[in-house]
């Protein structure tokens, strides 16, 4: 390998996880992807919309939760 290729791969690491480090998740409702639009005594409803290429902040939800993904695309839960 040559040091050029090298310093790109290296660069392109460090540039990586700049971009995905975060120090703590956050509440599901400071997830500025997430908007509560229908809230009750039984269930809350959240509009999520993630732009293609995109991902939400790393954040935790205080209950119980299922997802439906309405139009197609690659979905990850941890």
């Amino acid at each position: 390998m040559n040091r050029q290729f090298r310093f790109a791969i290296c660069l392109l690491l460090f540039t990586s996880m700049q971009l995905f480090a975060q120090d703590a998740p956050v509440p599901i409702e400071k997830e500025p992807r997430h908007k509560l639009v229908f809230e009750n005594d039984l269930v809350r409803i959240f509009d999520t919309r993630i732009p293609v290429g995109d991902v939400s902040l790393f954040h935790t939800h205080s209950f119980d939760s299922a997802f439906v993904c309405i139009v197609g695309g690659e979905t990850q839960s941890e």
